[in-house]
């Protein structure tokens, strides 16, 4: 995605690297956090 106050990036919107960058957070969440990973186990 564009940063629209720094002018880098590119423009468009990208669904696939917004869903790439919540993915890894949640990787690191659950690997970092243990109510999270308890939270994940769960739910699913």
């Amino acid at each position: 995605m564009r940063n629209k106050f720094l002018g880098q990036g590119e423009g468009g919107c990208q669904p696939i690297r917004i869903v790439q960058a919540c993915l890894s957070g949640l990787h690191y969440a659950i690997r970092y956090d243990f109510s999270v990973a308890c939270r994940s186990i769960f739910l699913w």
